[in-house]
């Protein structure tokens, strides 16, 4: 009877243990220096950015979920890094801009900068000789506390929010091109923990385990007037080009005296 009790015991434990859940949450920011999340999603979790158009700021956020309780109010987040890997066509479509522009330092905050330190930084996935926002192929962004514990926690709706990073297009982006960022552990080696509580609690273990990504889709779409005018450009160029290729075709095939259209007695 003992043994079916224990068993039992270690059922409902594993089953808590399979709903518990820390995730990544994204929100539309107004500011890299957001200190309050909006809580308004992206629409179809998409952010949608125009060629030479404004920045995108995009809020990222922790969630956790009852039965989860990781983060307290006596046990904060000590340390947090996440790290957003860039998707398939992104080069010469979007970047996280750097600042200064051109420079090596991805334009991002914490949420909290009386309670953390900024780290951020680019990252590139194969060697290259100077990493900045043409060239990353990922970036890093994260806090560590500055003030003895406890650090700050999850608010009554299980959220923390981490900070903000910004998303633009130059403007000689093609367009109408699907793509994504998607964050994911900075340092999935064993032995490497980037998110932490005050008493050491592994965070990546449940924001990350069994390899859990966050994707964020990002399309970039020509305003309406610009791709009108694009069209008609395109076209009036396919006009010219029919108009030079019939010329050519007359030079080429002239019509018989009969048909040019001279006058007969």
């Amino acid at each position: 009877m003992k043994k079916l009790s224990l068993a039992v015991a270690l059922a409902l434990f594993f089953v808590g243990q399979s709903d518990a859940a820390i995730v990544l949450e994204f929100f539309q920011g107004t500011s890299v220096n957001d200190t309050s999340l909006t809580l308004n999603p992206f629409p179809n979790e998409t952010v949608t950015l125009t060629p030479g158009g404004p920045r995108q700021f995009v809020q990222v956020a922790l969630h956790q979920t009852a039965p989860t309780a990781v983060l307290t109010a006596t046990d904060g987040l000590a340390q947090y890094l996440v790290q957003g890997d860039y998707g398939p066509n992104q080069m010469g479509n979007w970047v996280v801009p750097s600042n200064p522009p051109g420079g090596s330092r991805p334009v991002c905050n914490v949420a909290d900068s009386n309670a953390y330190s900024l780290v951020r930084q680019y990252r590139c996935i194969f060697p290259c000789q100077v990493i900045n926002e043409t060239t990353a192929m990922a970036f890093r962004f994260g806090g560590l506390s500055l003030n003895f514990p406890p650090s700050p926690s999850v608010d009554a709706n299980g959220r923390f929010f981490l900070g903000t990073f910004a998303l633009q297009s130059p403007a000689t982006a093609p367009g109408t091109l699907d793509s994504s960022i998607t964050f994911r552990d900075p340092n999935p080696a064993v032995g490497n923990v980037d998110n932490y509580t005050d008493m050491g609690t592994n965070i990546d273990a449940v924001l990350f385990g069994g390899g859990a990504t966050f994707p964020l889709n990002i399309i970039v779409v020509p305003e309406p007037g610009s791709l009108l005018l694009t069209t008609l450009l395109a076209g009036a160029a396919a006009l010219r080009g029919c108009r030079r290729f019939v010329v050519a075709l007359r030079l080429s095939f002239p019509l018989p005296l009969g048909r040019r259209g001279d006058r007969r007695e």
